[in-house]
């Protein structure tokens, strides 16, 4: 009897928890959006900055436009200074006897007419002749040069000219020619730039484009028409100074470079 009552109080008691869950939850109806928005909590919007009072982060400031300057005026460069109180001769005449070229006559056997400076920081040489004062301050005439390296200096002092000239001289060590020879001290020469023949019209062009810095093996290169003007007007006995006491000069150095390819010297065949 007690087991049937056990079981009877069981039944009854799931019987009432069950209809006591359809009404918990069956009964109860999904809500819709509208009431679901209703229902959220609502903020007080954020305030809004007056007008002109937010100032934006500052830009950088633009430039002012720059007007380009005007181009300065840059002054032609003069050539070098060439006096014409001693011109050259005319330029020789090849022969017709296995072309050589004569040598020339002497256009001055002064040897206090004129001093002669080597300037060894510009490769540059300078000619003067006497002032009223009796001092070698006026300048006869100016040329570029190219003197000795490094491994082969020209050496620096005060000579004297010597008595031997050239008019077309061979270097055997190197193989190649040069115009007007003249003879400073030893064996370093004032001489043209080199010729690959005997043969005005094989000038070595590379000796050229060297004239303004150190090239020889001591000797003192000059264009054609500058060595030509020494064999002529330099006689025995000039004075000659070889320096490197003079300051390096830009605009001397740029106005001696305004030079040219010299035109080979004019040659005629006798009886044409």
């Amino acid at each position: 009897m007690k087991k049937v009552r056990l079981a009877s109080l069981i039944l009854c008691f799931l019987l009432c928890f069950c209809t006591f869950m359809q009404g918990c939850v069956f009964s109860h109806e999904i809500p819709g959006t509208e009431d679901i928005a209703a229902a959220l909590v609502t903020r007080e919007p954020i305030a809004a900055f007056e007008s002109g009072t937010f100032a934006p982060a500052p830009k950088a400031p633009t430039p002012e436009p720059t007007c380009t300057p005007e181009a300065t005026a840059v002054p032609e460069l003069a050539t070098p200074y060439i006096s014409s109180e001693y011109p050259l001769a005319p330029k020789s005449r090849r022969t017709v006897a296995n072309g050589m070229y004569p040598e020339e006559a002497r256009l001055n056997y002064d040897p206090d007419k004129f001093r002669c400076v080597v300037d060894l920081t510009n490769q540059c040489v300078f000619i003067y002749e006497k002032d009223a004062a009796g001092n070698y301050t006026v300048l006869v005439r100016e040329m570029i040069a190219s003197c000795g390296t490094a491994q082969n200096p020209t050496p620096v002092g005060v000579f004297k000219m010597q008595n031997d000239y050239k008019r077309f001289g061979y270097f055997v060590r190197f193989y190649c020619y040069a115009q007007y020879w003249s003879l400073v001290t030893g064996r370093i020469y004032f001489h043209s730039i080199p010729y690959l023949q005997r043969d005005s019209r094989y000038l070595d062009v590379e000796g050229f484009y060297q004239l303004g810095s150190p090239a020889s093996h001591g000797c003192i290169r000059l264009l054609p028409d500058d060595a030509h003007w020494v064999y002529l007007y330099l006689c025995p006995g000039t004075t000659v100074e070889i320096t490197r006491s003079r300051p390096y000069d830009e605009d001397l150095r740029a106005r001696l470079l305004l030079i040219e390819l010299p035109v080979p010297d004019a040659y005629e065949i006798a009886g044409q």
